[in-house]
């Protein structure tokens, strides 16, 4: 819900920064892919086969990368550091986060399967 209600004004305000894109246009297409993804996993949410709504909401989700790639991009250029490598790096605490959130994805997944 956050991304709906701040998309905008974060792509603006890397595009005011000096990141040279068209930032209502990225976000607007951020925000329908991601409604359009939403909206197609909920009505193949209780389908028990594979079919072409889910792969849909699967391409839905993943074309939601182009506009957020774009405003990294911009976001880069506009911090003077085109190939983005002054955060290049995980420190420590990169690393826990990231495996308190590999533990939730796991937790989730062997609940999913234990529900089977």
């Amino acid at each position: 819900m956050f991304a709906l209600l701040f998309t905008h004004g974060l792509f603006r305000r890397i595009s005011a920064q000096g990141g040279n894109f068209n930032a209502d246009t990225y976000a607007t297409l951020y925000v329908v892919l991601l409604i359009g993804g939403r909206i197609v996993g909920r009505i193949t949410q209780n389908s028990e086969v594979f079919g072409a709504l889910d792969l849909l909401g699967l391409v839905l989700g993943m074309t939601t990368l182009i506009p957020l790639l774009a405003a990294q991009k911009a976001a880069n250029q506009a911090c003077n550091d085109p190939a983005g490598e002054q955060n290049s790096r995980l420190t420590f605490g990169n690393w826990a986060w990231c495996g308190l959130g590999t533990l939730g994805w796991l937790l989730i997944l062997v609940g999913m399967l234990a529900a089977e």
